[in-house]
């Protein structure tokens, strides 16, 4: 969880950067709790989605949580890079549920976040029982030369774990 964490705040960094300051100053006020989120969420802006996600990760349940990442996921208006981070998001904390075809096949066509997918995709085989097919992503990912180091660590323990089941 705090790798969803650590992303989330680097987006959020970066879409601040990336915005005017007035806007800023009014996501800031809202993330901080100074003023009501509702005005955000009304406007016809990026930043509508990353107050979403905001309020889905600090103050609600899990399965309303799950239902706000759906919702992003499943907007097409949302931008593509924050669809496919609600597309993690939303398998991610779903564990305790039953995982649909629909969405495992959504990260399996991850572009902008192809690695976390495929680790993701071997959590979802793994807590479904099924380690062969997770021992195969974990391996894939750690015969990729491009994966990013933290990725292959993490499929380097899980293998330890699960490789000899």
């Amino acid at each position: 969880m705090k790798k969803h964490i650590i992303l989330f705040t680097i987006l959020i960094s970066t879409s601040i950067y990336c915005l005017t300051t007035s806007a800023g100053d009014k996501l800031y006020k809202v993330l901080f709790g100074q003023d009501p989120l509702e005005p955000l969420l009304e406007t016809e802006s990026n930043w509508q989605y990353l107050v979403k996600f905001e309020h889905a990760a600090k103050y609600v349940g899990l399965s309303e949580a799950v239902s706000t990442y759906n919702s992003l996921a499943s907007d097409k208006k949302t931008p593509h890079i924050l669809r496919e981070l609600a597309q993690y998001l939303e398998v991610m904390n779903s564990l305790d549920y039953t995982i649909a075809e629909e969405k495992i096949n959504n990260l399996k066509s991850s572009t902008v976040y192809p690695y976390s997918s495929k680790e993701a995709i071997a959590i979802i085989k793994i807590h479904n029982n099924d380690i062969p097919a997770a021992a195969e992503i974990l391996r894939s990912l750690l015969n990729d030369v491009q994966c990013p180091h933290s990725i292959k660590t993490n499929a380097q323990e899980l293998l330890q774990i699960y490789d000899s089941q």
